[in-house]
Formats: structure tokens, sequence, C-alpha cells
């Protein structure tokens, strides 16, 4: 949840999340459906809090979730509840837009959540005192890397990678945009989009949600066990 792109296609869009992780947590659970609120959910769970950082409904609407909001924070534990149920708190609900706003949430980390849906994109963010809420062009490529691990010099190196595949790939496929979140970088291995910091926060999955109209698909990229998993509603489909 600390690296997130954005791709318009011309029939929706593909939402794409690096996960990077601290060494101390449990191996995720695999996509699958889950019935969240009265709502069907497809996502991986995360299995120490049970939450999530990307979750997708049916019809095609998307939220992928990053660490911090604007800049670094110092963390100030016991939170009242777990970032990654506040993605499905959200997910659940009718307008995913309207539930970040009116969501409680005091005592809760600072995270940005990029929301995607019914032809709509809107970046959101909680400082921890304070909601920020800014529409996108839903028409335009984005990219996103977590302020809690990149200081902004990175994220605009990242930023600039990101336009210069983009200018050569226009149109990018699935696998092509894949490729990008695992392959790209400039040898700096605690800074490439799949980052490795002493073995203790290192990339641990790629998830990418591929929605266009009734086309529902979630790929999930296992770095650890170098597995791919594609998952749609009603059907689970797993190759090395």
């Amino acid at each position: 949840m600390c690296t997130v792109t954005y791709i318009p296609t011309s029939k929706g869009f593909c939402l794409t999340s690096n996960r990077d992780e601290r060494n101390t947590r449990m191996l995720a659970k695999r996509p699958a459906e889950y019935n969240i609120n009265g709502t069907k959910l497809m996502y991986p769970k995360d299995a120490n809090a049970s939450g999530t950082w990307i979750a997708v409904k049916e019809n095609g609407s998307t939220v992928c979730l990053l660490n911090g909001a604007f800049e670094a924070h110092t963390p100030q534990p016991p939170y009242r509840r777990s970032r990654g149920l506040v993605v499905l708190d959200i997910a659940s609900q009718n307008n995913m837009t309207d539930a970040f706003q009116n969501a409680d949430l005091y005592r809760v980390e600072p995270f940005t959540m990029i929301i995607a849906e019914q032809h709509t994109l809107y970046e959101c963010r909680w400082d921890g005192s304070q909601k920020f809420v800014m529409q996108l062009n839903e028409n335009q490529p984005h990219i996103w890397s977590s302020s809690t691990l990149y200081p902004l010099a990175t994220r605009l190196k990242r930023k600039q990678w990101f336009e210069v595949w983009q200018a050569a790939l226009p149109e990018p496929t699935v696998t092509d945009i894949l490729n990008f979140h695992v392959q790209t970088g400039d040898g700096d291995i605690q800074n490439d989009l799949v980052m490795n910091r002493s073995d203790e926060v290192f990339t641990v999955s790629v998830t990418s949600v591929l929605a266009e109209g009734t086309t529902i698909n979630m790929q999930y990229f296992d770095l650890k066990e170098n597995d791919i998993t594609n998952t749609a509603f009603g059907q689970n489909i797993q190759s090395s």
C-alpha cells in the first residue's frame, strides 16, 4: 500500500498497488470474495488485522490505501481502528467518497485513499486531524507514493519514471503495468518500486484491479511466493 498507479483505459481503468510492509507482518491471504455490510467485495486480506489495502465491488468501484497523508508523521499508537478496516467500511458503502467524508476517523492513523467509482476519481487524505478531498481527472494517469516511506524528492523521481514510461507506452496492457510496478527503478533498492530496506521493510506484493464495464479482474502477484493469482467475481484462477 505504498506505491499506487491509476491508468485510464478505453473502457474503464486499471488501479495497481505495491504493498511495502515490515517483515513482522504475516503473509496476506490471496484475493477472495467477502460480504461486508451487505456488499460483495473482492480483496486480499491482511492476516494481522483482517482488513485490506485495496478492494473492488462488482460494479468496478475501487478503493486503495496508502500509508500517510502529505508528509511523514510520528506514529502515536494505540489507534482506535486499523486503516485496513476503514477501507472495508468505506468500500462497502454506496458512495465511497461520501462515506469517507462522513467517516469517524478519530484516533485513526493518517492515510491517503484513492477512490475510483462511476467515472470519477478522488484523492482523499486524512492527516490525523482533518480530511482533504480532491477530485482528479479520471482520463489522465496518476501515481502516488507513500509519504511515510518516500520523501518528496523520491516521490518526484518516481513520478518522472512514471511519466517516461507512460510516454513510451500510452496504451499499456495489464502486463505492461505489472512490469512497470516490478521492474522500475535506478538500482537503488531502497527506493525502487520493488524496494527492500535491510530486509526489515520490503515490497511483498503487487495487486492490480482492471475495471472495464462488466469485466472486473484482480491480479495478485505474491513476491514472496513468486506466483500470480487472477481473481474475478465468481471464479479464481491461479497460475505460477
